[in-house]
């Protein structure tokens, strides 16, 4: 029977004939009204690529909600890589993860000189809203475009006012460095 605690050693990515059969079979749907996006999908993967007239860019999202079962590793994840031209910018990837500094030289590629390469005053400036963090907010499953559309929104929502509310108590905070 197989555990949880058995599942990560079971665990493994489809191998090179099964990766080229689902990118084979990947299938393409264009947008049909103003509700839906260009999107392909490859092994239940859906990967979205739009422009976007409001942030007046380009913008790729991966929706990872229906991923053939044989994608999901133990801890319910997929792995993913994103790259952007020849740079890698996210890799959760088994190399990936095996790769402790990858993320912190993604850090510190981000920073840059902003920040005189000093990652945790960078890190200080970022506040990143899960998917995980909305969808407990909100009791409810979120799918890409409800993400999308929510990060969208909240800007012009009460939530930037609620934290102006609540940093002004960080005065009277004893234990904050």
């Amino acid at each position: 029977m197989t555990t949880p605690d058995t599942m990560a050693a079971v665990y493994a990515f489809p191998d090179t004939s099964a990766c080229e059969a689902a990118n084979r079979a990947a299938g393409f749907s264009p947008q049909v009204d103003d509700k839906t996006r260009p999107c392909m999908t490859v092994a239940g993967v859906q990967v979205y690529a739009y422009l976007d007239p409001k942030v007046g860019a380009v913008r790729v999202s991966i929706d990872l909600d229906t991923p053939e079962d044989r994608l999901i590793r133990s801890d319910e994840t997929v792995p993913v890589r994103i790259d952007v031209g020849d740079s890698v910018v996210f890799d959760d990837s088994e190399q990936g993860r095996a790769t402790p500094s990858t993320r912190k030289e993604l850090l510190h590629q981000l920073v840059g000189d902003q920040y005189g390469g000093d990652v945790t005053a960078a890190l200080l400036d970022l506040v990143v809203l899960t998917r995980a963090q909305l969808e407990n907010w909100a009791s409810l499953s979120l799918d890409a475009g409800e993400v999308a559309w929510l990060d969208e929104q909240i800007p012009h929502s009460s939530v930037p006012q609620a934290i102006g509310e609540i940093c002004t108590q960080l005065d009277d905070r004893d234990d904050l460095v």
